[in-house]
Protein backbone atom coordinates (compact mmCIF):
# COMPACT_ATOMS: atom_id res chain seq x y z
CA UNK A 1 0.00 0.00 0.00
CA UNK A 2 0.95 3.55 -0.78
CA UNK A 3 0.87 5.79 2.74
CA UNK A 4 -0.64 9.36 1.36
CA UNK A 5 -2.25 12.16 2.58
CA UNK A 6 -3.50 15.47 1.79
CA UNK A 7 -0.45 17.68 1.10
CA UNK A 8 0.20 20.96 3.28
CA UNK A 9 -0.87 23.65 1.63
CA UNK A 10 2.36 25.98 2.09
CA UNK A 11 3.94 26.61 -1.30
CA UNK A 12 5.87 24.60 -3.94
CA UNK A 13 5.37 21.01 -2.77
CA UNK A 14 6.80 18.13 -4.71
CA UNK A 15 3.16 15.98 -4.77
CA UNK A 16 1.85 13.37 -7.07
CA UNK A 17 -1.92 11.75 -7.07
CA UNK A 18 -1.69 8.15 -6.57
CA UNK A 19 -4.58 5.18 -6.20
CA UNK A 20 -4.08 2.82 -3.17
CA UNK A 21 -3.47 -0.51 -3.96
CA UNK A 22 -6.41 -1.52 -1.19
CA UNK A 23 -9.03 0.86 -2.92
CA UNK A 24 -9.82 2.53 -6.31
CA UNK A 25 -11.96 4.98 -5.05
CA UNK A 26 -9.28 6.60 -2.46
CA UNK A 27 -7.06 9.31 -4.41
CA UNK A 28 -4.79 11.53 -2.09
CA UNK A 29 -1.58 13.73 -2.45
CA UNK A 30 1.65 12.13 -1.52
CA UNK A 31 4.27 14.67 0.29
CA UNK A 32 7.12 13.17 -0.73
CA UNK A 33 9.34 15.85 0.90
CA UNK A 34 8.01 15.05 4.44
CA UNK A 35 7.52 11.16 4.03
CA UNK A 36 10.06 9.59 6.18
CA UNK A 37 10.73 12.87 8.32
CA UNK A 38 11.45 12.54 12.25
CA UNK A 39 9.14 14.33 13.80
CA UNK A 40 10.13 15.59 17.46
CA UNK A 41 7.46 15.89 19.82
CA UNK A 42 8.54 18.37 22.84
CA UNK A 43 5.37 17.59 25.26
CA UNK A 44 7.68 18.68 28.37
CA UNK A 45 7.98 22.29 26.79
CA UNK A 46 4.12 22.23 26.20
CA UNK A 47 1.65 23.17 28.33
CA UNK A 48 -1.41 21.32 28.77
CA UNK A 49 -5.04 22.56 29.16
CA UNK A 50 -8.07 20.54 29.73
CA UNK A 51 -10.88 20.16 31.42
CA UNK A 52 -10.95 24.54 32.21
CA UNK A 53 -7.60 24.36 33.72
CA UNK A 54 -3.55 23.49 32.84
CA UNK A 55 -2.84 20.09 33.69
CA UNK A 56 0.47 18.41 35.05
CA UNK A 57 2.14 16.13 33.22
CA UNK A 58 1.17 13.02 35.39
CA UNK A 59 -2.64 13.81 34.76
CA UNK A 60 -1.65 14.13 30.53
CA UNK A 61 0.47 11.23 30.04
CA UNK A 62 -2.29 9.04 31.89
CA UNK A 63 -4.04 9.56 27.90
CA UNK A 64 -1.53 8.08 26.27
CA UNK A 65 0.62 4.84 26.24
CA UNK A 66 2.81 3.46 23.32
CA UNK A 67 0.93 2.75 20.45
CA UNK A 68 2.00 2.09 16.61
CA UNK A 69 0.98 5.28 15.33
CA UNK A 70 0.86 8.94 16.60
CA UNK A 71 -1.25 11.65 14.68
CA UNK A 72 -0.32 15.64 15.83
CA UNK A 73 -2.55 17.80 14.73
CA UNK A 74 -0.59 21.19 14.77
CA UNK A 75 -1.99 24.50 14.44
CA UNK A 76 -0.31 26.89 13.40
CA UNK A 77 -0.10 30.90 13.84
CA UNK A 78 -2.11 31.84 11.29
CA UNK A 79 -5.23 31.38 12.57
CA UNK A 80 -7.55 32.40 15.51
CA UNK A 81 -6.25 30.34 18.54
CA UNK A 82 -9.77 30.78 20.52
CA UNK A 83 -11.64 29.82 17.16
CA UNK A 84 -9.05 26.90 16.69
CA UNK A 85 -10.11 25.55 20.49
CA UNK A 86 -13.72 26.24 20.10
CA UNK A 87 -13.52 23.66 17.11
CA UNK A 88 -11.83 21.38 19.24
CA UNK A 89 -14.93 18.87 19.63
CA UNK A 90 -14.98 18.48 15.95
CA UNK A 91 -11.72 16.29 16.15
CA UNK A 92 -13.63 13.71 19.02
CA UNK A 93 -15.86 12.98 15.67
CA UNK A 94 -12.79 12.24 13.85
CA UNK A 95 -10.76 10.40 16.23
CA UNK A 96 -14.27 8.32 16.65
CA UNK A 97 -14.24 7.64 12.72
CA UNK A 98 -10.83 6.86 12.98
CA UNK A 99 -11.90 4.02 15.26
CA UNK A 100 -8.51 2.76 16.09
CA UNK A 101 -6.49 1.84 18.86
CA UNK A 102 -3.03 1.75 17.59
CA UNK A 103 -3.28 5.71 17.56
CA UNK A 104 -2.13 8.60 20.14
CA UNK A 105 -3.46 11.97 18.91
CA UNK A 106 -1.58 14.66 19.88
CA UNK A 107 -3.61 18.34 19.66
CA UNK A 108 -0.77 20.88 19.74
CA UNK A 109 -2.02 24.97 19.26
CA UNK A 110 0.95 27.53 18.87
CA UNK A 111 -1.05 30.89 20.07
CA UNK A 112 0.46 34.16 18.14
CA UNK A 113 -2.31 36.63 19.82
CA UNK A 114 -1.17 35.97 23.36
CA UNK A 115 -4.39 34.64 24.51
CA UNK A 116 -3.64 33.48 28.21
CA UNK A 117 -3.71 29.84 29.34
CA UNK A 118 -6.42 30.09 31.34
CA UNK A 119 -8.54 31.64 28.40
CA UNK A 120 -7.51 28.56 26.21
CA UNK A 121 -8.40 26.35 29.03
CA UNK A 122 -12.19 28.12 29.47
CA UNK A 123 -12.65 27.43 25.39
CA UNK A 124 -11.44 23.73 25.30
CA UNK A 125 -13.61 23.63 28.05
CA UNK A 126 -16.52 25.01 26.65
CA UNK A 127 -15.74 22.62 23.34
CA UNK A 128 -16.22 19.42 25.88
CA UNK A 129 -13.09 17.86 24.17
CA UNK A 130 -11.94 15.04 25.72
CA UNK A 131 -8.40 15.01 25.45
CA UNK A 132 -6.17 17.40 26.33
CA UNK A 133 -5.16 20.04 24.21
CA UNK A 134 -0.60 21.07 23.98
CA UNK A 135 -0.36 25.12 23.96
CA UNK A 136 3.11 25.41 22.33
CA UNK A 137 3.68 29.01 23.97
CA UNK A 138 7.59 29.55 22.84
CA UNK A 139 7.66 27.93 19.25
CA UNK A 140 9.23 24.24 20.61
CA UNK A 141 7.05 22.15 18.09
CA UNK A 142 8.59 24.08 14.99
CA UNK A 143 12.46 24.53 17.27
CA UNK A 144 12.66 20.90 17.53
CA UNK A 145 11.91 20.00 13.79
CA UNK A 146 13.59 22.80 11.75
CA UNK A 147 13.22 20.87 8.84
CA UNK A 148 9.49 21.37 8.93
CA UNK A 149 8.46 24.46 6.58
CA UNK A 150 6.78 27.39 8.31
CA UNK A 151 2.87 26.20 9.18
CA UNK A 152 0.46 28.82 9.25
CA UNK A 153 -2.49 27.45 9.68
CA UNK A 154 -3.49 23.83 11.02
CA UNK A 155 -1.55 20.53 9.67
CA UNK A 156 -1.36 17.04 10.29
CA UNK A 157 0.98 14.46 10.67
CA UNK A 158 0.55 10.69 11.07
CA UNK A 159 3.98 9.11 12.43
CA UNK A 160 5.00 5.41 12.99
CA UNK A 161 6.26 4.22 16.28
CA UNK A 162 9.43 5.72 15.58
CA UNK A 163 8.10 9.34 14.96
CA UNK A 164 8.57 8.87 11.07
CA UNK A 165 6.43 11.11 9.02
CA UNK A 166 3.89 8.78 7.02
CA UNK A 167 1.64 11.13 6.16
CA UNK A 168 1.31 15.01 6.15
CA UNK A 169 -1.41 17.78 5.50
CA UNK A 170 -5.68 17.84 6.21
CA UNK A 171 -6.14 14.58 8.16
CA UNK A 172 -9.82 15.36 7.61
CA UNK A 173 -9.55 15.45 3.59
CA UNK A 174 -7.77 11.70 3.46
CA UNK A 175 -9.77 9.75 6.54
CA UNK A 176 -10.57 6.70 4.12
CA UNK A 177 -6.73 6.58 4.02
CA UNK A 178 -5.93 6.97 7.49
CA UNK A 179 -8.32 4.56 8.78
CA UNK A 180 -7.03 1.79 5.72
CA UNK A 181 -3.14 2.73 7.67
CA UNK A 182 -3.88 2.30 11.51
CA UNK A 183 -6.47 -0.76 11.40
CA UNK A 184 -4.24 -3.11 8.99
Amino acid sequence: MIAVWSAVSCGNRTAKTVDTDQSADVKATVNTELTGMTIDLPLERFHAVKDGMVIPPEEWKTYYQEKEYSIIIYFGTGGCTVCEMKACHLWDDFIDEIDSDNVNYYFVSRPEDGTPLNVLAAVVNESYFSLPVFVDTDNAFMDANNGLPAIDTHTSFLLDKDGRVLLSGDAWENIATIKMLVRK
